[in-house]
């Protein structure tokens, strides 16, 4: 093989491992988006686990034009409450609004507390409370 052969074949070589690199950087993207769906989708899976409440409802946080905040319900233009789903969980997630969580159900049960310890014995509380939790079976984070 003379030189001109050895350099078109070093070519054509070039050239397919060219495309084959750019077929596995498009893999390697289409990976990486399926994994970071799954990711998205293990964190609101994880989200709704914890965090069980009414979803027919939601509350949104406003700030008044005065700095005051607060909760309402969130409803659409119509007036109508808007009900709680993985694309709201995403949105509080990923910081585009702050939503609450209506946490006592329809049928007045909750799956979950939310504790506020403080003042001086903040700690000795909250170590009786775990010790209750661990009593009656309960799960706490």
């Amino acid at each position: 093989m003379d030189i001109n052969e050895q350099l078109q074949a070093s070519q054509k070589e070039c050239e397919s491992l060219r495309r084959e690199n750019e077929q596995l950087k498009h893999a390697l993207a289409e990976r990486e988006k399926q994994l970071k769906l799954e990711r998205t989708r293990q964190r609101i899976s994880l989200f709704k686990h914890l965090f069980k409440g009414r979803s027919d409802i939601f509350p949104v946080r406003w700030v008044a034009s005065d700095g005051r905040t607060g909760y309402s319900p969130a409803k659409n233009a119509q007036e109508q409450y808007l009900t709680l789903n993985d694309q709201v969980i995403y949105d509080h997630l990923s910081g585009k609004h702050t939503i609450g969580i209506y946490p006592v159900l329809t049928d007045d049960t909750c799956f979950f507390l939310s504790i506020d310890f403080d003042k001086e014995h903040w700690q000795k509380d909250a170590l009786a409370f775990v010790d209750t939790c661990e009593t009656r079976c309960c799960s706490f984070i």
